[in-house]
Formats: structure tokens, C-alpha cells, sequence
């Protein structure tokens, strides 16, 4: 697992569907120190007890698929 160590604010968690009809989420985040938005998917069971616009650490987790690695978020806590 892999845990954020800088400052992140959560932005939003979104449900969209695939092409193929398939449902999935998006959790985005904001980093306050390089002015960048961070987007990541969201594991099924994600647990998150951050509101929208608070500082935050989230946690991902690394699977294979095919010959890349992508990280789903499976937990966003307030700090």
C-alpha cells in the first residue's frame, strides 16, 4: 500500500459509466504545494472520512493489469 505524505485536499468523488455500461468511480484531489490535480480510481470498498474540501492522506493500492501498474484508492482521511 502506499500512503500520501504531502499537502492534499479532497476534491470530489464521481460515478461515471463505461462505454461498455459498466459502473466506476473517480476520487480527485488537489496538491496544494505543485498545483496540480490528482485523479485516481476509486476500489469498490473505498472508505473515506475526509469532506469535500478538506485536508487529507489517501491511501492506493498497486495492481497489475496487463504490462502497467495503475493504483486504485482504497481509503481518504481528514488529517
Amino acid at each position: 500500500m502506499l500512503v500520501s505524505n504531502g499537502d492534499f485536499i479532497f476534491l470530489e468523488k464521481e460515478d461515471k459509466v463505461s462505454k461498455n455500461g459498466m459502473p466506476f468511480s473517480l476520487v480527485h484531489f488537489a496538491d496544494e504545494k505543485n498545483y496540480q490535480k490528482l485523479e485516481y480510481f476509486a476500489d469498490a470498498n473505498i472508505k473515506i472520512s475526509a469532506g469535500q474540501g478538506a485536508k487529507c492522506k489517501f491511501t492506493l493500492k498497486p495492481e497489475k493489469r496487463g504490462y502497467r501498474t495503475e493504483h486504485s484508492c482504497i481509503a481518504i482521511v481528514a488529517v
